[in-house]
């Protein structure tokens, strides 16, 4: 049997909060669209155009931290960007 291609990830040393958290709201241009293409898979309308998506016409609630997916994984992702997305979605009433 071949070893499983799936592993453990498991973090060390713990999480400091990094500089005063700010953020202008402008387009990061370093930012992937990994995120657009995951929400179309999951809500694309069922509307007889092409495939429709896995949970078709759900009501999806995007929050975007502004960064790439190695910034969300990577050494040091900075939690007070996660706090302001989940903040944001809470005010909106989600």
């Amino acid at each position: 049997a071949t070893p499983s291609r799936y592993h453990a990830v498991t973090a060390t040393g713990t999480y400091v909060d990094g500089s005063p958290f700010s953020i202008t709201g402008a387009i990061n241009p370093n930012n992937d669209t990994h995120g657009t293409h995951v929400t179309g898979t999951m809500g694309a309308a069922r509307d007889g155009v092409g495939v429709h998506g896995v949970a078709y016409n759900a009501q999806i609630y995007v929050g975007n931290t502004n960064q790439n997916d190695s910034f969300l994984f990577g050494p040091s992702p900075d939690p007070q960007y996660f706090k302001a997305v989940y903040g944001a979605l809470a005010d909106a009433g989600v």
